[in-house]
């Protein structure tokens, strides 16, 4: 975590652009974009009976996100709030 303090030291900023890199870099994503996705209302996901994923590197990789949107990333709590792997199938 980067802790900045403005110049008339009246402002603090946490940031954690690192550690969101370092995340990417790790689940081989360094290079992704970001893209808007929508969803349907009411939705119905069956459940996939053989995961698609590896679950254990994907529960690494949203408990990562949780930390980073719960220390200072809400933002990321909208893109988070999605799916999981046994979920995904929308056939």
């Amino acid at each position: 975590m980067e802790v900045m303090q403005s110049d008339d030291q009246k402002k603090i900023t946490l940031s954690q652009s690192q550690y969101i890199e370092d995340i990417l870099k790790h689940h081989g994503m360094a290079n992704c974009h970001l893209v808007k996705t929508s969803i349907k209302s009411r939705l119905f996901l069956s459940v996939l009976t053989e995961p698609k994923v590896n679950v254990i590197i994907y529960q690494q990789l949203i408990g990562s996100l949780m930390y980073a949107m719960v220390c200072t990333h809400s933002n990321i709590l909208s893109s988070n709030n999605s799916p999981g792997p046994d979920q995904a199938n929308t056939n």
